[in-house]
């Protein structure tokens, strides 16, 4: 089962963390396990990062409060503002992120979410990180991802199963009953079939 989350940005609460770190996030919960991200070391009155703080992502039993594992995160460097997950999405036993470092690069990054171990990690071409900011597109087979053109990357490994639209830029794109829409550089939305890659039609926009 494919189950979607926002990202709550920051000040989420969870026993035992020091809530006067900024960065804490609520990556989403699954039955009686939640995904969080959060740091640990000291803090400044400017509630930004610093370098000499620890942050890892962590699942964690609602009903126990017990820990089932912990894998660390990217150091940001002082002052930084940028938090570590721009989207999170639990697809059976993965832990789909899109993960924002300090140069406002980004990763995709796959966990096994029975341990945390990365299953494999990615760039992403995103020029502009805040779009991803959004539900991530992925079924049981694939993730979609929108940029310079529109990929489906397999979720066991990464590996590219089809691109369309090579030369184009895309908005991330959204997943519904087996179709991909996503707004195209021109303005235009395009349907993509989700299991082949071919166009299904192209909004006509008037130019």
């Amino acid at each position: 089962e494919t189950k979607q989350h926002y990202v709550k940005p920051t000040g989420t609460y969870f026993p035992g963390t020091d809530f006067t770190l900024r960065g804490h996030q609520l990556l989403g919960v699954i039955g009686t396990v939640a995904y969080v991200v959060l740091g640990q070391g000291p803090s400044n009155n400017e509630g930004t990062f610093l370098a000499s703080q620890t942050w890892t992502l962590r699942a964690a039993d609602l009903a126990t409060g017990r820990t089932l594992w912990k894998q660390p995160l990217p150091k940001r460097r002082d002052n930084s503002t940028r938090l570590h997950i721009l989207a999170a999405t639990v697809v059976g036993t993965r832990l789909v992120t899109f993960q924002e470092a300090d140069d406002k690069k980004v990763r995709l990054v796959v966990r096994d979410t029975r341990t945390g171990a990365v299953l494999w990690d990615q760039s992403h071409d995103a020029e502009d990180p805040e779009p991803l900011r959004s539900p991530i597109a992925v079924d049981q087979k694939h993730v979609y991802v929108g940029g310079a053109g529109l990929r489906a990357l397999r979720l066991t490994d990464g590996a590219q199963a089809w691109a369309s639209g090579q030369g184009r830029q895309y908005s991330p794109p959204t997943l519904k009953e087996g179709v991909l829409y996503a707004v195209a550089e021109d303005g235009g939305i395009e349907a993509v079939d989700a299991a082949r890659g071919t166009s299904l039609w192209t909004e006509k926009t008037d130019q």
